[in-house]
């Protein structure tokens, strides 16, 4: 058995350990399924919209408030809302919906979209032709893809 004094007097022997043990990371890594990656989306879905002719104290009650409150509790096949923020600038609005962990961006965008569009009807001309609605694709996941072949090399893959 060796002491850890002795393991730490000879530099050289820290640095065998510490890559023998970032190969063993590296090689984990690499053989790991694809499948047991982590999910790692969490959409974020933006709508901007104007005002038109009111106020942003006056959309806010009038407005606001409702479609806030249809947002947050969007429901859908594993669609869960974690968040709904609304940023009440002078000539318009930004409602932020964030999605929890694991659910598909592309349905979030949908039942959101769905939602407004629902709700749009009631709004004033000027901020029906405002509404938009888009995906935060910064952090909507990731592609992975892995080729292999038992009767070709690598090369030739």
């Amino acid at each position: 058995m060796v002491r850890v004094g002795k393991l730490y007097s000879n530099p050289a022997r820290v640095y065998l350990v510490l890559g023998f043990i970032a190969l063993i990371g590296i090689y984990s890594g690499l053989t790991l399924p694809v499948s047991l990656f982590p999910n790692s989306s969490k959409p974020e879905v933006y709508v901007p919209m104007s005002y038109g002719g009111s106020t942003a104290e006056e959309f806010l009650h009038t407005y606001g408030a409702d479609l806030e409150q249809q947002l947050k509790s969007l429901s859908g096949d594993n669609i869960e809302v974690e968040r709904v923020t609304a940023n009440y600038r002078p000539k318009s609005v930004d409602f932020k919906v964030l999605f929890k962990w694991g659910v598909n961006p592309n349905a979030a965008q949908k039942e959101v979209e769905r939602a407004v569009n629902a709700f749009a009807s009631r709004l004033p001309q000027e901020s029906r032709d405002s509404v938009h609605v888009w995906l935060n694709n910064e952090n909507s996941g990731f592609f992975a893809m892995s080729f292999y072949s038992e009767t070709r090399d690598l090369n030739e893959l």
